[in-house]
């Protein structure tokens, strides 16, 4: 009985080959799409970020309309930029999450602790990461009821999509702990 338990084992593990590495193409599909996607949204805020500081500075340094004898900056070429910065921040942050080495950390205590004590310090440091994501989450939502109707001053766009800057980066935070917490850290 023993050596036909081994083998209808055997037989299944060798059935369920395919649907493992099927479930480890899917997984790292899903890395590498999410990867990407965080990795254009970078580089399009920064990219546009830049476009706005090159037309203000070449505002500023080129066409020179002086208004009062000072030459006076595009206000809302540095509003746009402002809040790009304020987005590729955020995002940058939250997406650093997901890479072993992506944040500094005091890691003292951790390397002299034996397995047991690791392992809570590590899950213990997740649990306050995803708290303090989403305490940076909840901020931002609340920012966003009692500012909706708030306008931008010089370009005119709602605050909301600002301090909706607040609340997407950090649940992007979560995710990217979650997934560091079942699947290990994302290596570049």
């Amino acid at each position: 009985l023993p050596h036909a338990e081994n083998c209808a084992f055997r037989w299944i593990q060798n059935r369920c080959k395919p649907f493992n590495s099927i479930h480890a193409e899917v997984r790292n599909r899903k890395t590498t799409a999410s990867q990407s996607c965080s990795r254009q949204t970078l580089l399009t805020g920064l990219f546009t970020q830049r476009i706005y500081l090159v037309l203000d500075l070449s505002h500023r340094q080129l066409i020179r309309l002086p208004h009062d004898g000072h030459n006076q900056p595009l206000t809302w070429s540095e509003e746009v930029a402002r809040y790009c910065f304020v987005w590729v921040t955020l995002i940058g942050a939250a997406t650093l999450l997901r890479l072993s080495d992506g944040h500094p950390e005091l890691d003292s205590l951790r390397n002299q602790a034996g397995p047991f004590l690791r392992n809570a310090i590590d899950i213990f440091s997740r649990f306050m990461t995803i708290v303090c994501c989403l305490a940076i989450s909840i901020g931002g939502i609340r920012m966003i009821e009692s500012q909706f109707q708030q306008m931008s001053p010089s370009v005119g766009i709602p605050m909301w999509t600002m301090y909706l800057s607040m609340a997407v980066p950090s649940l992007i935070g979560v995710f990217w702990v979650l997934w560091r917490a079942k699947h290990g850290p994302v290596e570049d």
